[in-house]
């Protein structure tokens, strides 16, 4: 037992010298040093030494309309429909969260710039003097939203170099969400509303005009209705008409018996021409004839057409106000606000980056590279010999 444990020593000091001969003097063992070692030897330092901790705090979130009911996942899925998936809100809001002007807002609010400058990782760090497309670019990296297929809720992921920043970070964002969630909706109500107010607006100044056209028509004319005037003339054509149909049958009957020179007959000659002057006289009132009057079956038209307008002008005030009112309570319904299903939290370790994943990963991908290389050397020292 003695004998083995003085000859370990040796045996892994020779070892290591038949290596690190192998190392220097053969053509493999430089390759090797060359393909493995010295890449190895970087990503060791650049993993320990440069590689900044990233820690992470998620919120899980998602935008709901009031008075909007939210039917179960089973149903839509009997239906055929995709039940987790991102509706155009959470679309838009995922949007608004990548996008340069929250990026501009939260610089100037939380200076994320010199945050993530002060990192000593020149590969995929962030410089003070880097431009805005390069810090836009950045951001996105370490602000994600995405949607959970399970759950169908929007899940916000925010890296920074401190629990406490990253946490800060997304406070902010959910923060700024909300707000412009609220004021979109809002804004969208709102124009609604203001179309619906123009609308009873201009159908009122129909209205008025319509009415006005109307009074106008009525004092220029002396009418209240030209309807009402027409029936009193006829009424009275039809009477005279009546009155001179006695007249000629008692002047027929007189005739009969009297000469046409006697005073009675004389007298109903009289009342019938007095008659037939008057019938022609209130038939011209109708045709418009006498005195250069408008006709007053044109002016019943032209009457006809002003109540119509009046009437289409109330309709369509009336509709207005209507719709007025349904888009008053659809605007109501259709609010929408940001509910948070998890609130950001701190983290207690950096889950970023995953030193001996990343290590192992490139350590395997340069061993295969490695082989690759000296198989090819051995097939063109093959074909060579």
């Amino acid at each position: 037992m003695k004998k083995l444990t003085l000859s370990l020593p040796k045996n892994f000091s020779s070892l290591v010298k038949h290596s690190i001969g192998w190392l220097k003097n053969s053509v493999a063992g430089r390759q090797f040093t060359a393909f493995i070692l010295i890449p190895a030897g970087f990503l060791a330092l650049y993993f320990l030494f440069i590689s900044p901790d990233r820690y992470v705090s998620e919120a899980s979130i998602m935008v709901k309309e009031t008075g909007v009911a939210q039917l179960n996942t089973g149903l839509l899925e009997g239906l055929g429909f995709d039940a987790g998936g991102v509706s155009s809100d959470e679309q838009l809001l995922q949007a608004y969260i990548i996008s340069p002007n929250l990026l501009a807002s939260l610089e100037s609010e939380l200076s994320l710039k010199k945050h993530f400058s002060r990192s000593r990782d020149f590969i995929f760090g962030l410089s003070s003097n880097s431009s805005f497309e390069d810090f836009l670019k950045f951001y996105r990296n370490h602000v994600i939203v995405s949607s959970d297929a399970n759950t169908g809720l929007l899940v916000l992921h925010v890296e920074a170099y401190s629990a406490e920043f990253s946490k800060l970070i997304a406070d902010k964002l959910l923060s700024l969400s909300e707000k412009f969630i609220n004021e979109s909706s809002q804004k969208i109500a709102q124009l609604e509303m203001q179309f619906s107010l123009d609308e009873i607006t201009l159908s009122q100044e129909r209205l008025k005009e319509a009415k006005q056209a109307l009074i106008d028509f009525q004092n220029e004319y002396g009418l209240v209705s030209p309807e009402s005037d027409g029936e009193s003339l006829f009424t009275i054509i039809f009477s005279l008409e009546d009155e001179l149909a006695k007249t000629e049958a008692e002047i027929y009957q007189a005739e009969s018996y009297l000469n046409k020179s006697s005073p009675q007959v004389s007298v109903l000659m009289s009342k019938s021409e007095a008659l037939r002057k008057e019938i022609a006289v209130q038939k011209m009132r109708v045709t418009g004839e006498a005195n250069g009057d408008d006709k007053l079956n044109e002016l019943s038209a032209d009457f006809q057409s002003l109540i119509l307008d009046v009437e289409l002008a109330t309709t369509l005030y009336t509709s207005s106000l209507s719709a007025y009112e349904i888009s008053r309570v659809q605007a109501a319904k259709q609010l929408k606000h940001l509910i948070i299903a998890s609130e950001p939290h701190l983290a207690d370790e950096a889950l970023y980056p995953m030193r001996l994943y990343w290590f192992t990963t490139w350590l395997i991908l340069l061993f295969i590279a490695w082989g690759v290389f000296r198989l090819i050397v051995a097939s063109t020292k093959e074909h060579k010999d």
